[in-house]
């Protein structure tokens, strides 16, 4: 009972240490400043429907979507733009219109056609327009400087005056108007008497009040009894039982002589969140009276001095805060997760990066920084102390048994940091002490690099020395640069080296232990860590690798493809067997029950993508740091595996076309041929580790394609006609988003090959073939009765010469002597001979001009 009470006690005495030093983490934030804004001078801030974040400036409008800012300015030539440059008040309807108000005018933003729709005030007025709302009806409530009150009735699209709210010199300022659940509006001006309105009737019925701190900034209904006011110089309550005002009854500490609140916020969690001159923003916990600064840390920003103009919560909890001369400034409230101890932001220059770590005393932190010498952390991350060390220190070391111990270029050195004193212990000539280890039992086993390993016993200061050219049946050390030293659970010594891996049993300094010498001969290992099933895994230049001791094999790290050509430079354990791996492009997690690898680049409190080889620390708290060049990041792997980014929808924010933006608001879009190139932007609109998150996208169903971290834009280059369905989705630290969006986009055709030019190309051709199918006809039948006249030439011809004869002998039978006997001819031949003389006298003129043998057939007559 008493081992599980002390047990208990221990765990629970871990866990209120690590809440402590999360607790001492700050927010994280991020500060816009005028080069991408049109103007520092901020006056509002909203965020619409969609998700965009609006501010509003003394010098334009402009939109955020995590990535880009467009501005909008005033043209003169140009009615769709924004009345004027001076926005003073921004309001997001119940229908998701956005409604801007501005020192001359008002409008409302068209998002599909991405202008400005400007309305005017009766009379032809142009007066400021301080705040805007919309009551229970339906109206939406126009409150001016010195104009009194304005709406625009519902289902109508005109300004119309209020008269019945303006009866008062002081009500014709509306610098705020709220509409509580008792049927009041609450109008506010510059003084400090302020009016509410009962307008559950038909006419409504106003009485005012006088606060005791100035004019009201803000109304909230905090309770259903009771009205929370925030003025400029403190909170007061109405409460609605009794109709009386009273101090709210909140501590403003140090602040409470000189604070001047201009806005004020309550976010998700009940805070309340106030915006000062003086003091930047201040906040005050659920359930408490008291105000305390917002907890920020930014070298950019010192937050507890900034002019505060507007202060507002997302739908994501995020806090926008709009510094005036300054910029925006979006604060994170979830904690970051990866905290880096910084040299440059505490003002200490080095030369070069962190070269080790180990372990302090009291939940601090001891490092070398080569020529630069020895420095401690505390659990804040700040260095508190830089104590004297040997010159050309790389390397501290605190053994088991907690005697610190410094590796310079040509020396060890036993070592005191708090008294910074240093006893020289060993002297040798190489490249350095590159790292060492122990296993409590006195021994320290040391890289003395290009020299091999040294076997220093602290007891009795004797050393033995073991290189490769120290060869035995049992094997030899397989490299003398070594890079990594770790003891498995067995007491086996395993060594990385430049080219390749050794094992050696301690006890005889034997290298066979395993029935081998050497493993991964010529490949660069520097790292090593034993996994809870005895496995060790080896962090090399080109990727991780796992050897297993049932097996005796050696093989690539399953589900280890993402870190093929990345530098491993340390691995680490944690209490939940998962794998923490530091390499030259981020921090990588081996999820053990996910069976995969998450990685962390950027983003989250990561200030560096590459880590520095051997720079590891595993506290006892589960507090893991790895090395980098400007410092340390430190998490803790439970804080981090409950952060995991919740990854939504990606949306499509920007559709560029030739320098146009389309409108956005739709999933279907038809491109002309001409704009075949164009870049989609996209974005999750939640404003959340932007910097770490990547979009991938796949065409037709194709592979998927994955931008650069902290790229929202994709590009389309040249598509050919047709139609494309393009999926496109967020993924961070390797986990893709399991919602797509889903777009169609088609290329048009050219006009020369669009359906209608090819219908015209199809008749084109049809005439083209019937004219000459036609004119083929004619040229035919023009040849046949040729060949036919032809033919009947040539048969006239062969006709005539036995016709001749014939006629000759007629001839010669009517000039006979009467005495000779006269056939008579049979009216056959008369009818051939007529059509002979007939065809010989039309085709006379004709000449013949190939002879053919013809025979003629005449049936003799029968006399």
């Amino acid at each position: 009972m008493k081992k599980v009470q002390k047990s208990f006690k221990k765990k629970l005495l871990t866990s209120i240490c690590l809440l402590l030093t999360l607790l001492t983490w700050a927010d994280s934030g991020h500060l816009y400043t005028s080069d991408k804004l049109p103007s520092s001078l901020i006056n509002c801030i909203i965020q619409d429907h969609y998700g965009y974040i609006w501010i509003g400036t003394e010098y334009g409008l402009s939109r955020f979507d995590g990535y880009r800012f467009t501005n909008y300015l005033h043209d003169e030539k140009d009615n769709t733009t924004i009345t004027d440059n001076t926005i003073s008040s921004l309001y997001v309807d119940k229908y998701g219109k956005l409604w801007i108000g501005s020192s001359k005018g008002f409008m409302r933003y068209d998002y599909h056609k991405n202008h400005f729709i400007r309305y005017s005030f009766p009379e032809g007025r142009h007066p400021r327009v301080f705040t805007i709302r919309e009551d229970h009806k339906g109206n939406l409530l126009i409150g001016t400087a010195g104009y009194g009150l304005y709406a625009i009735p519902r289902g109508q699209d005109k300004i119309v005056f209020q008269k019945e709210f303006g009866r008062r010199q002081s009500n014709d300022y509306f610098n705020q108007i709220f509409e509580d659940n008792h049927g009041y509006l609450w109008q506010s001006s510059h003084l400090s008497t302020f009016t509410r309105y009962d307008i559950r009737g038909e006419h409504p019925k106003s009485k005012t009040f006088t606060s005791p701190y100035g004019a009201p900034v803000a109304f909230f209904q905090s309770q259903s009894n009771q009205l929370l006011i925030v003025c400029m110089f403190g909170i007061i309550t109405y409460e609605y039982p009794s109709g009386c005002l009273r101090d709210a009854g909140y501590d403003y500490g140090p602040y409470s002589k000189d604070i001047t609140i201009n806005s004020a916020t309550i976010d998700y969690k009940k805070n309340l969140y106030i915006a000062t001159s003086e003091y930047g923003v201040l906040v005050a916990k659920k359930e408490e009276r008291h105000f305390s600064p917002i907890n920020i840390s930014d070298n950019n920003l010192d937050i507890s001095s900034a002019y505060v103009k507007d202060i507002m919560e997302d739908k994501d909890h995020n806090i926008w805060i709009g510094c005036y001369k300054k910029g925006l400034y979006l604060v994170n409230n979830d904690q970051e997760v990866f905290h880096q101890c910084s040299f440059a932001s505490q003002n200490y220059h080095v030369g070069t990066c962190i070269s080790s770590i180990t372990p302090g005393d009291k939940n601090t932190t001891w490092c070398t920084v080569q020529n630069s010498g020895v420095f401690q952390f505390n659990q804040e991350g700040k260095i508190i102390s830089h104590p004297s060390s040997p010159a050309g220190t790389s390397l501290i070391y605190r053994d088991k048994n907690g005697q610190y111990w410094l590796g310079t270029s040509n020396a060890l050195y036993s070592y005191n940091p708090y008294t910074g004193s240093a006893t020289q212990c060993l002297k040798f000539e190489s490249a350095g002490v590159y790292c060492m280890t122990d296993n409590g039992d006195g021994k320290l086993y040391i890289s003395v690099y290009s020299k091999g390993l040294y076997i220093y016993d602290t007891k009795n200061d004797k050393v033995k020395i073991l290189n490769m050219s120290m060869r035995s049946r049992y094997g030899a050390l397989c490299n003398d640069w070594i890079r990594h030293l770790a003891f498995d659970h067995q007491g086996m010594l395993w060594i990385a080296t430049s080219s390749g891996i050794c094992c050696m049993d301690p006890t005889n300094f034997h290298f066979n232990r395993h029935g081998w010498t050497r493993i991964l001969n010529t490949i660069q290992s520097n790292y090593l860590c034993e996994d809870e099933e005895g496995n060790m895994i080896i962090g090399t230049d080109n990727g991780l690798y796992r050897y297993m001791p049932r097996t005796k094999r050696v093989a690539n790290f399953p589900e280890a493809d993402g870190l093929k050509g990345k530098q491993i430079c340390g691995i680490v354990k944690d209490a939940q067997n998962d794998l923490w791996i530091s390499t030259t492009m981020g921090i990588w997690q081996y999820q053990k029950k996910n069976h995969k690898f998450i990685s962390y680049t950027k983003g989250n409190g990561l200030t560096s993508h590459e880590y520095v080889n051997g720079a590891v620390l595993h506290g006892n708290n589960d507090l893991i740091g790895f090395g980098n060049s400007d410092g340390i990041a430190f998490f803790y792997p439970s804080a981090v595996n409950k952060n995991n980014i919740k990854l939504g929808k990606a949306y499509l924010t920007n559709f560029f076309v030739d320098g146009e933006n389309l409108d956005t608001d739709h999933t279907k879009f038809n491109v002309s041929y001409n704009q075949n190139t164009f870049t989609l932007e996209f974005s999750l609109l939640n404003y959340k580790n932007t910097q770490d998150i990547s979009f991938q996208y796949r065409i037709n169903e194709g592979e998927w394609i994955t931008t650069a971290e902290g790229v929202n834009a994709i590009p389309f280059v040249n598509l050919q006609p047709g139609t494309y369905y393009i999926d496109v989705r967020a993924i961070s630290n390797g986990v893709p988003s399991n919602q797509i969006t889903k777009l169609e986009i088609t290329v048009n055709s050219p006009w020369y090959s669009s359906a209608w030019a090819c219908m015209v190309y199809l008749i084109l051709l049809g005439v083209i073939l019937y004219y000459s199918a036609r004119a083929y006809d004619r040229r035919k039948k023009a040849d046949l009765d040729e060949q036919k006249m032809r033919f009947l030439i040539d048969a006239t011809h062969d006709i005539r010469s036995p016709l001749t004869l014939i006629m000759h002998r007629s001839r010669n039978s009517k000039s006979a002597s009467p005495t000779k006997k006269v056939v008579p001819s049979s009216p056959s031949s008369r009818r051939m001979r007529n059509a002979c003389s007939s065809l010989s006298t039309r085709f006379s003129t004709k000449e013949r001009l190939t002879k053919t043998k013809c025979i003629c057939i005449v049936r003799r007559p029968t006399w």
